[in-house]
């Protein structure tokens, strides 16, 4: 990728063709961004959390529900097809929302209690 000094609100859009390097660019991008605060899960509900915050690539608002089924301890964290929903206009692609990033990326959550529970029975 050829985008330096994130977050910059002037970027273009761009759909980040998958590599193992823009791969693990933007896991470290979401897990500092939930680290510092940027970006937060919640409310949780069951079997759905909702990702809000500064968009780690533009810093703009986005917004996304991370919808998930039942969590098999062993496996590892879910992963999620994370995205920038931002409503701004992003140079060379205006028409489309956000600013291009898309790609699977894991992201942990704490699910409710009754929700554990819930999926234990079924």
């Amino acid at each position: 990728m050829a985008d330096t000094g994130w977050p910059n609100k002037r970027i273009s859009y761009e759909y980040p063709t998958w590599s193992t390097e823009n791969n693990s660019r933007w896991q470290a991008a979401i897990t500092s961004s939930l680290e510092s605060g940027k970006l937060t899960l919640g409310p949780l509900r069951a079997r759905a959390a909702v990702l809000t915050g500064a968009c780690p690539r533009c810093g703009h608002h986005t917004e996304q529900t991370l919808t998930f089924g039942p969590i098999v301890p062993g496996l590892g964290p879910p992963t999620f097809n994370i995205v920038c929903t931002c409503a701004e206009g992003h140079r060379s692609d205006a028409g489309k929302p956000g600013c291009g990033w898309a790609l699977e990326l894991s992201v942990v959550i704490n699910r409710p209690a009754e929700d554990a529970r819930a999926d234990a029975a079924d």
